[in-house]
């Protein structure tokens, strides 16, 4: 599919974008028809990322091995996105290192220096770096801040520190920078990754009572399985509205019913993953469920496990519960050696509304 839409031929800088959060807003991106510059530190993951995007929207990627913690690296992205596209229109400064769960008086010195220079001195370096080129193109810049950070989780202390830093960062970078047309916003999410999940392990009170206050009783997803199907739009056109500072109340709807994603993972997850089980029975699947593929890998034209959560199985319904028991039908029919899946999927949603 060759996109050409709201960003065609404009050059867009994500960190951390070969997976969870940064690749789903470089797929939002690559929609809308921009060439993406894509940062990490694993060259495979940034690989695949590229096949994906490349093959399925027909845009240009480029990937760089980066350590946006080191000024001269995050300076030669910027030049490498200038060589290859001769401008850069948007910097998502998504990616963030730090330890999870760990008390401030556990801390060491080389604890809170990964948090603060993988997400604080990150940040800034790719802002200065950038500067010159979004002061051309009139673009914009997008950061990741944390409700750890606004409330105050704990054994977050590195982490919130690092990214209450952005939030204040970004706050002056838009008064300073406003004047030369480039927007600087943040967005803060609070989403179900795998720091997270250290976060819930180690503090397990803590967590219960924090998503006690959430209506649906759960984190955010990064990969939105659950989210996406039940959205009544375009969410390339909702993200591009948030990177211009045009986004409405009205323009994001939603289709009524419920939806339910069921995490296939494979054996050993999450300590770690196994790959090469064959995946069977995918097209037995009902037509109307959704499979996101988040560790699979095809070999001769089998699908293969090839990381921890491989599989997410996503149906709707017209409640929760006609949703969750509809995916679990579906998981059923799916099948690889070793395969690991929760029984209590939407559990906590159903107590919340009874």
């Amino acid at each position: 599919m060759d996109c050409k839409g709201k960003m065609h031929n404009k050059t867009v800088i994500i960190t951390g974008g070969g997976k969870g959060i940064g690749f789903g807003v470089a797929t939002a991106f690559a929609k809308e028809g921009a060439n993406l510059v894509l940062t990490g530190r694993t060259p495979s993951t940034l690989e695949k990322a590229k096949d994906s995007l490349e093959k399925d929207y027909g845009i240009k990627v480029l990937t760089v091995v980066a350590d946006g913690g080191d000024e001269a690296s995050a300076q030669l992205v910027a030049e490498k996105a200038m060589e290859a596209f001769g401008r850069i229109d948007t910097l998502v400064n998504n990616a963030q290192n730090s330890k999870s769960g760990v008390l401030l008086v556990d801390h060491t010195k080389e604890d809170f220096d990964q948090a603060i220079y993988s997400g604080l001195y990150a940040t800034f370096f790719y802002m200065k770096a950038c500067y010159p080129y979004l002061k051309e193109s009139k673009g914009s810049v997008v950061n990741f801040a944390s409700g750890a950070g606004i409330v105050g989780k704990v054994g977050q202390s590195s982490y919130a520190a690092a990214k209450e830093g952005i939030r204040g960062l970004s706050r002056v970078a838009a008064a300073e920078w406003g004047p030369d047309g480039v927007r600087v916003n943040i967005v803060a999410p609070l989403a179900m990754t795998k720091s997270l999940e250290q976060w819930r392990e180690a503090y397990p009170a803590l967590y219960e009572k924090t998503i006690s206050d959430i209506p649906l009783g759960r984190f955010g997803d990064p990969e939105t399985q659950a989210v996406l199907p039940l959205l009544d739009g375009d969410l390339a056109q909702i993200m591009y509205a948030c990177t211009r500072g045009t986004l409405r109340s009205d323009m994001v709807h939603w289709k009524p019913g419920s939806a339910c994603c069921v995490i296939m993972a494979s054996k050993g997850y999450p300590a770690s993953s196994h790959k090469g089980d064959v995946i069977s029975g995918l097209d037995a699947v009902d037509d109307d469920v959704v499979v996101f593929h988040s560790g699979t890998k095809k070999v001769d034209g089998v699908y293969q496990t090839h990381g921890g959560r491989v599989l997410g199985v996503t149906a709707l319904g017209e409640d929760l519960k006609a949703a969750i028991d509809k995916a679990y039908a579906n998981v059923r029919r799916i099948s690889f050696d070793g395969q690991q899946v929760r029984s209590d999927i939407g559990a906590k949603g159903l107590r919340h509304l009874t």
